[in-house]
């Protein structure tokens, strides 16, 4: 089989919902089945980097699928409970808040290894740039699409059109195989990875029955507020907040591009705190919870999830060796602030 040498990229943490399932698998829709043979490696990264086929030299099907919830422009789905707020479709949070990067951490994360260095330098569609020429803010930057220089976002274009509309509700673990379902379609596959929001991942398990209602959830989290750019702690993570740009995610929810003259002076800056707590919740709790924090007071990056006091990957993999799971709550240590160069890392590295 040849491969081509351009990659097929798919963001998670920028993706919630999002699998990549390996085969050979059987695909059920409704009484139609379908069956694709075909073998390939496949890497992914969150930005998910999939090896496939060249389409030009082949036309064997790639064992690797992409599912993730498709939404018309106009619609939003949204779940919120507690410390968790989540956009339950392409691009998940990061196509609401525009994926900041410490540049900091990304730098040694890139020292770590050659080819995620390549690939966060070298990739087609998007760059890595700076937020503010001012030294306080050195440490924070931005993905910006190569094309047209705005703030990168996830579409079903990133992919050439080739995420599958997938909503899962459940999944039911076999012994050789794994069943992915939602109300109208079923797949049958050796392994998949979860590439969603944390609460979401939660909602999937408890419909799966792999959690019941009085197991514990805990995790990590800091608190998220608002200063004057003044007499700042070094302690904390800042992010420069300008006015234009405060009102653009007031009025539009999110912004469109970022002006670095915008952010080399600003009055208001976002902080994050630097201590995290460890939160505790029962499933129930979270399931069927109505309470919850404005989206604008959350850090939407909670670390070192755990059911039952035993890491997430952990737990599943006593369920099944066949599930992964790739989301803030796989990273073990809180951290302030960017988290997407960690999550991509993360994937980078698990796959």
């Amino acid at each position: 089989m040849t491969f081509s040498k351009k990659p097929f990229l798919s963001f998670v943490k920028f993706f919630n919902l999002l699998f990549i399932l390996n085969f050979p698998f059987s695909f059920s829709f409704l009484s139609e089945i379908k069956r694709y043979k075909s073998s390939i490696n496949f890497l992914s990264i969150k930005l998910l980097i999939n090896l496939i086929p060249d389409s030009s030299k082949t036309r064997e099907k790639p064992n690797s699928l992409i599912l993730s919830k498709k939404l018309s422009n106009k619609n939003t789905d949204v779940v919120k409970a507690k410390n968790f707020y989540e956009s339950h479709q392409i691009g998940g949070n990061t196509n609401i808040w525009g994926g900041y990067v410490n540049l900091k951490i990304l730098k040694r994360l890139k020292s770590k290894n050659k080819r995620f260095k390549n690939f966060i330098e070298k990739n087609k569609f998007f760059k890595i740039a700076k937020l503010s020429n001012n030294k306080k803010f050195c440490h924070v930057g931005y993905f910006k699409n190569l094309k047209n220089n705005k703030i990168f976002r996830i579409s079903d274009s990133s992919f050439f059109n080739k995420i599958i509309n997938f909503d899962v509700f459940k999944i039911e673990i076999k012994k050789k195989f794994i069943l992915i379902k939602s109300k109208n379609k079923i797949f049958k596959s050796k392994k998949i990875n979860f590439c969603v929001g944390n609460l979401g991942l939660i909602k999937i398990l408890y419909n799966s029955n792999i959690l019941k209602k009085e197991d514990i959830v805990s995790f990590e989290d800091g608190s998220v507020g608002y200063n004057l750019n003044f007499f700042l702690n070094k302690e904390n993570y800042y992010i420069p907040m300008p006015l234009s740009q405060i009102l653009a995610k007031l009025i539009f929810n999110k912004s469109s591009e970022y002006s670095l003259e915008s952010y080399n002076k600003n009055l208001i800056v976002q902080y994050f705190s630097n201590k995290p707590k460890t939160y505790q919740f029962t499933v129930n709790d979270l399931i069927y919870s109505k309470s919850f924090k404005l989206r604008y007071f959350l850090s939407n990056h909670i670390t070192n999830l755990k059911i039952n006091k035993l890491p997430v990957n952990i737990f599943l993999k006593r369920k099944s060796k066949r599930i992964l799971v790739n989301s803030s709550g796989s990273i073990k240590k809180y951290i302030p602030g960017s988290i997407s160069q960690n999550l991509i890392y993360n994937a980078f590295l698990n796959n």
